[in-house]
């Protein structure tokens, strides 16, 4: 759960231990099998990012709020309640 953050624009989770091909398998579970907007974001040289835009959060939070830790629920632009 930590290696991500909110960005404010969205949400950007870390890959750097994916390879390019394990990231494009990623972005299509994303995109087509669960109906989200997902980019990739180059961090530096063969290490990218997934970035999931501000206007999907309501769909990630909806997939994922039950599974998060109360003090990681800060990564996805909720506060702690």
């Amino acid at each position: 759960m930590d290696d991500g953050s909110y960005t404010g624009s969205g949400i950007r989770i870390y890959t750097n231990a994916f390879t390019l091909k394990e990231i494009d398998l990623l972005i299509n579970a994303f995109n087509n099998k669960l109906g989200l907007k997902v980019n990739k974001h180059i961090q530096n040289k063969n290490q990218y990012a997934l970035y999931i835009p501000k206007k999907e959060l309501l769909k990630i939070v909806i997939l994922i709020k039950e599974f998060i830790h109360p003090t990681m629920i800060y990564k996805i632009g909720l506060k702690n309640s």
